[in-house]
């Protein structure tokens, strides 16, 4: 029987050439800063939000109102740093399981509909979760194009070293 392969939570870049790499390094670093306080926003929000809503819901309505609006801006926090697939990910991801744990027809279906419900509680309740996924998704693509770069360089400085030979 053949061995599966691993699936990567993360996706790898590859580069054809220099040029490709620097584009993706260019992109990366200028939406890194704006990423990281976007994941900033909707950890804080997630965290803060969820912990004021659940404790003043019995107590007052204002303070119930002001941890619910800071839970939508972890959401939207975490869509602006560019999670939205992220979201869709972890969702089929759960889905998934689901289906595969339960061995039955029909059950089968319910095991993958249980499985979305969760997968969508998950990424609504703490949205700071796709956010770092996507901070780090970032932060890979970056390391990548740099490797590559110093890689490229270091063969065209080995190259332009080497003495020609006359033939």
């Amino acid at each position: 029987m053949k061995k599966k392969e691993k699936v990567s939570l993360f996706e790898a870049p590859t580069f054809e050439n220099k040029n490709a790499a620097e584009e993706l390094l260019e992109k990366e670093n200028k939406k890194w800063n704006f990423k990281l306080i976007c994941t900033a926003v909707a950890g804080v929000g997630s965290i803060f939000g969820w912990l004021i809503f659940n404790e003043s819901l019995i107590n007052n309505d204002v303070v119930a109102f002001i941890g619910a609006i800071l839970w939508i801006l972890g959401i939207i926090g975490a869509m602006l740093a560019g999670s939205f697939f992220n979201y869709f990910k972890i969702i089929w991801k759960f889905a998934k399981f689901g289906w595969y744990i339960v061995p039955f027809f029909l059950w089968d279906l319910l095991g993958f509909a249980f499985g979305a419900v969760i997968g969508l509680m998950v990424v609504l309740l703490l949205p700071v979760v796709p956010a770092a996924l996507s901070l780090v998704q970032a932060r890979r693509n970056k390391q990548e194009a740099e490797k590559f770069l110093v890689y490229t360089n270091a063969q065209n400085s080995v190259s332009n070293t080497q003495p020609e030979v006359n033939q």
